[in-house]
């Protein structure tokens, strides 16, 4: 069955995503140093790209809200503004992630999840009480700042020598 470029490209680009965390384990038990290359070109490269979504959301707000509501509706603009920095902060804890994950350390990432899930619910309903629809935008960007501070947090009790080999 032929393919169109744009499809073959999207299964292209999903399966080199997937195959991503198995490839990075391998390296990270097979060379090390090549694992840390690997790791902070892609993050590097994540970093940007979620940058990008998020000033590119950012700054067509008022264009994504008024072609999908078919009116101006300025506080829906200033809420999308808002989130759309979501994007660029959960690729901050995209390394943290990925190391989690190579040194099997999948366990913790599952407490971290909990953490993460507990300090959601909490900061969100509070935020959300004191602020209203604003403060659950914020509850819920404070989240992704936290996500990452846990997991930095994790590594660095559990397993320095991927932090520096990762900031070295």
């Amino acid at each position: 069955r032929n393919q169109s470029p744009v499809r073959w490209h999207h299964h292209r680009r999903a399966a080199r995503t997937e195959a991503f965390i198995p490839n990075a384990s391998k390296l990270y038990q097979e060379d090390q140093t090549a694992f840390f290359s690997l790791l902070r070109n892609t993050y590097f490269r994540v970093i940007l790209g979620g940058f990008l979504i998020s000033v590119l959301t950012f700054l067509s707000a008022p264009w994504i809200i008024r072609v999908l509501s078919r009116s101006e509706l300025q506080e829906s603009v200033l809420y999308l503004q808002i989130l759309s920095f979501l994007p660029f902060l959960a690729c901050i804890n995209v390394a943290n992630v990925t190391l989690l994950l190579v040194a099997d350390l999948k366990q913790l990432l599952f407490r971290a999840s909990w953490m993460m899930c507990a300090y959601m619910i909490f900061a969100s309903t509070l935020l959300t009480a004191w602020m209203g629809p604003l403060g659950l935008c914020y509850g819920i960007l404070s989240t992704e700042i936290i996500a990452f501070f846990i997991c930095l947090f994790i590594l660095y009790r559990r397993k320095k020598e991927l932090l520096i080999g990762l900031f070295s």
